[in-house]
């Protein structure tokens, strides 16, 4: 029994003492070019891990760190990879849109699109080559002035959309998200589209 407790032991330490050292070693590289850190992952998380702060409220506080610390991003070590914190518009315009191809595998958000029918269609879920082939297609059609013409249209759209919500919900109905979200985008692309 106490071989099996030290063999346990054991195994975790070391676990740990690996996972510390190339949190380390990324910490090292990100400080050394500049990059402002944010602090210990596991130390951010407590309060999240006690219910004490939801996940929006804790990306909330270390945005305004690094807003606080006057830079245009940061970074923290988050499951042994680094997760920045951009505050600078133009770096958020840059990385999103000039640059978006060298950012589009970075982190895996679509593990399972193969298995989700709805997801696989959302274009978060896009990578490598299919995101390449929508983005020439929806990019000739999706500049500034032409998003800021149907913007009206948008939200009109929304509000009949929550308009609807509202009603169903009064009535006691349940609603059924996919229908609700095909009409939705009928209606926007209908209006968009023909008027």
């Amino acid at each position: 029994m106490e071989i099996i407790l030290f063999i346990l032991v054991f195994t975790i330490s070391r676990f740990f003492l690996k996972s510390a050292e190339r949190n380390n070693r990324i910490i090292r590289r990100y400080k050394a070019l500049g990059v402002f850190y944010l602090g210990n992952f596991v130390g951010n998380m407590i309060g999240m891990a006690l219910k004490r702060k939801n996940h929006t409220e804790n990306f909330k506080e270390k945005y305004a760190h690094v807003k606080k610390a006057n830079q245009k991003f940061g970074f923290e070590i988050a499951f042994g990879k680094p997760l920045f914190f951009v505050t600078d518009l133009e770096l958020i315009k840059q990385i999103t849109i000039q640059n978006f191809d060298n950012f589009s595998h970075s982190f895996n958000v679509t593990s399972y699109t193969n298995s989700d029918d709805i997801f696989k269609n959302v274009i978060i879920s896009y990578l490598g080559p299919n995101w390449r082939v929508f983005r020439s297609k929806i990019w000739s059609v999706s500049s500034t002035s032409k998003i800021n013409r149907v913007f009206h249209i948008m939200n009109a759209s929304a509000v009949k959309w929550v308009k609807y919500l509202k009603i169903k919900s009064n009535e006691g109905n349940n609603v059924h998200m996919e229908d609700g979200c095909t009409k939705f985008v009928i209606d926007f692309v209908s209006l968009s589209a023909f008027g």
